[in-house]
């Protein structure tokens, strides 16, 4: 029996079936059954930039967020104006056509990426990490929100491609990233080098400062946009930040329960707020200083490093919707194609409940962030495995890659 299951298991095709089969399931209840409603914002505030309805621009979401709500998808963009430019050509099309196709290209970045970070793996643990990767609950949250996650990933991981010969390029395309979304400017702890930092940030503020030009100036979005959104929104379900985990188990924050009755509103017995504020603020500078450490310990390896620094925006933030936690893919897909290499058996064990604590929805379950106990259930087995990764720079920087 047991020289069966290890035949089973240890065949590449096997683990390509489940990735296929995780994929599909992501991209018809993400892609096709998903309701959508970052994709159509995305398509609106394209589809105001090439007709040109660039006065006041962010107007409808800031009187929005005034009111203390999210704004509708028809009200335009929550995010940075890169974000408009990348979806401008999507503006050109009919709305529905322009969304699925928006949300096809953000499958295909995802996919071309997590093959990047893999392609060169042998074919068992490439497979193994791709089962992972398809079985990863963040990317259906991705394709079913419409988000733009896919090139965030996409222009990353080209970086951790390139870093080792190629710093400045590899600085300017993490730029990009940290332009669509400020979290990747994180990767810089992980390779503190002057010529991939500094690329980094000139790329991010030239594209950045450029892109807000025609919409009313970044201070401007500072002010009415960014600032109001920072406000956390505790009682709301999806929120998997680790700043509600504390608030919510400690600090005595209530959260919405979504069961098929109606919603409830819960409360921990515990309500210490002070006790959860140290706390939260104690994890941030934890989770950074391990970033530091565990780079460091790699030799600078510089993949590990820059997932390491990427990953950080699932942690670091006040608010993390489901879709958020999408950047500890790059580290999840390193650390089980590194494993499965080296046959270590003890970070697939410990992945596995991690991965289980991210399977159902967080609104579905009476407990709160339990997304956010997987997510940083990722990030500590990526960080307590930084041994992977000195043996891999050994073996020839960046070599996975």
């Amino acid at each position: 029996m047991r020289q069966a299951a290890a035949a089973v298991f240890g065949r590449p095709a096997f683990w390509w079936v489940l990735a296929a089969l995780f994929g599909a399931r992501a991209l018809l209840l993400g892609g096709l059954l998903g309701d959508h409603r970052d994709g159509r914002s995305f398509w609106v505030a394209g589809h105001r930039l090439v007709t040109g309805q660039t006065a006041g621009f962010y107007d409808l979401v800031a009187a929005a967020e005034a009111r203390g709500r999210l704004p509708l998808p028809e009200e335009g963009l929550l995010g940075p104006a890169p974000q408009a430019f990348l979806a401008a050509p999507f503006g050109l099309l009919p709305e529905t056509w322009g969304v699925y196709l928006w949300i096809a290209l953000d499958a295909a970045c995802l996919a071309v990426a997590a093959w990047l970070l893999i392609r060169r793996l042998p074919p068992l643990p490439r497979a193994v990490a791709a089962a992972a990767g398809a079985l990863f609950t963040p990317v259906w949250a991705e394709l079913a929100a419409g988000q733009r996650g896919g090139a965030i990933v996409l222009l990353s991981v080209g970086a951790m491609a390139v870093v080792a010969a190629r710093p400045l390029l590899a600085g300017t395309l993490a730029g990009g990233a940290a332009s669509l979304k400020y979290y990747p400017l994180a990767m810089a702890l992980g390779r503190p080098r002057a010529a991939f930092v500094s690329a980094l940030a000139a790329t991010f503020a030239a594209v950045t400062v450029a892109a807000f030009i025609p919409l009313g100036g970044v201070l401007d979005y500072l002010r009415r946009v960014l600032l109001p959104a920072l406000a956390p929104n505790d009682p709301d379900c999806a929120i998997v930040s680790t700043r509600g985990l504390w608030m919510r188990w400690v600090g005595g924050s209530s959260w919405e329960w979504l069961p098929p009755g109606g919603p409830q509103f819960l409360r921990s017995p515990v309500q210490l707020p002070g006790v959860a504020t140290a706390g939260y603020l104690a994890t941030d500078l934890a989770l950074v200083a391990a970033t530091v450490w565990a780079a460091r310990r790699s030799g600078w390896h510089p993949a590990y490093g820059l997932a390491l620094g990427l990953g950080l925006g699932a942690l670091l933030p006040g608010e993390v919707y489901p879709y958020q936690v999408l950047p500890l893919l790059p580290l999840l897909l390193l650390v089980v194609g590194l494993a499965v290499r080296a046959g270590t058996a003890a970070p697939l064990v410990a992945l596995a409940p991690a991965l289980l604590l991210l399977l159902r929805p967080p609104c579905d379950l009476p407990v709160p962030n339990l997304w956010t106990a997987g997510a940083l259930g990722i990030f500590g087995i990526g960080v307590w495995q930084h041994r992977l990764f000195t043996a891999e720079r050994a073996g020839g920087e960046g070599r996975a890659l």
